[in-house]
């Protein structure tokens, strides 16, 4: 659960006590940003806040795993800008930023807006090209991986970093038409397996849809994605973290709080934690992740509202308390 002022004050660098954080590699975990600066200028506030915090929080490095944008024509109209902070942050960095693909990166169903907006966004779904968004934001994303950080020929997912102590895999689990999704619901789609990475690493797996089973919906019939996993592609999945010796899964999609699993075959299932609460959505007080992985031992996570940070506009600077487990 997110933490509040009158929780345990503990030192961002990690709990007092531990030993050897100096060889801890700290991911900060951001999702659901759904930025839209035309139709809600709060939405770019509390993104900047967000990055802001992770630097606070002393990340090494920061993976969005998702939904940055609101809508397919915020991220054709915003990712300039984005980036361009971004740069300005010191974060439009291979080593210190990786960007996951989400639904609402590529799809006009947009959450911020007048009902009108959001209405013509939709009425857009039905005939807008989920692919070309799709190829947008990885040519965007893709400034930040290497070609040897990619898994697949011509396109940017799966992708796997070596960031020295960790190694993040990422996969695309937006719809059923683009390549090398992991999420596929349609039964005609046959993919090739999940490419495997195992070298003694500790290895995070980063996705926007969180492990859950889903049945095909109405948004599946109208632009071939899903909001959860087949039970054919949530065995494959389950399979893949398995075999490629997944430490933790972050994941986002989900705007509620708390965490969730699911039951893998290797030392009793693999953590899952959701941050899809880091764009002030629903009334929900915007958070970051914290994921600690040290080069032996437990994992920690952890997760910290903005405004401890002093991060959040209009509310109180200076606490820096962090619910950790």
């Amino acid at each position: 659960m997110p933490i509040s002022a009158g929780d345990q004050s503990l030192d961002p660098e990690g709990p007092e006590g531990e030993d050897d954080m100096a060889s801890t590699f700290r991911f900060a975990v951001l999702s659901d940003l759904h930025i839209d600066r035309e139709e809600d200028s709060s939405s770019w506030q509390m993104a900047k806040s967000a990055f802001r915090a992770a630097g606070r929080a002393k990340a090494d490095h920061i993976v969005v795993v998702g939904d940055t944008f609101d809508c397919s024509t915020a991220m054709d109209r915003d990712q300039g800008k984005l980036r361009k902070f971004l740069a300005k942050e010191g974060l439009w960095d291979r080593d210190r930023l990786t960007i996951v693909v989400g639904n609402h990166d590529i799809f006009h169903t947009a959450h911020r807006g007048s009902r009108r907006h959001r209405a013509t966004e939709l009425a857009k779904a039905t005939q807008a090209d989920g692919q070309q968004m799709y190829d947008s934001i990885c040519a965007w994303a893709g400034e930040l991986v290497l070609a040897e950080d990619r898994c697949a020929t011509g396109d940017l997912f799966p992708l796997s970093k070596d960031l020295g102590t960790a190694r993040l895999t990422c996969l695309d689990t937006t719809e059923s038409s683009t390549v090398e999704s992991s999420n596929a619901s349609r039964a005609k789609d046959e993919l090739p397996p999940l490419p495997r990475v195992a070298d003694g690493r500790r290895h995070v797996l980063a996705i926007h849809n969180a492990p859950v089973r889903a049945r095909a919906s109405v948004a599946d019939s109208l632009q071939g994605y899903t909001g959860g996993f087949s039970k054919k592609h949530f065995r494959r999945l389950q399979r893949f973290a398995d075999d490629a010796r997944v430490d933790a899964i972050v994941c986002g999609h989900i705007h509620d709080n708390g965490d969730d699993g699911y039951a893998g075959q290797r030392d009793g299932g693999h953590p899952v934690h959701l941050m899809g609460r880091s764009g002030d959505l629903h009334g929900i007080p915007p958070v970051i992740g914290l994921l600690d992985v040290p080069a032996t031992g437990k994992l920690r996570w952890s997760e910290v509202e903005l405004w401890l940070l002093g991060c959040q506009p209009g509310r109180p600077d200076g606490l820096s308390s962090l619910n950790w487990r």
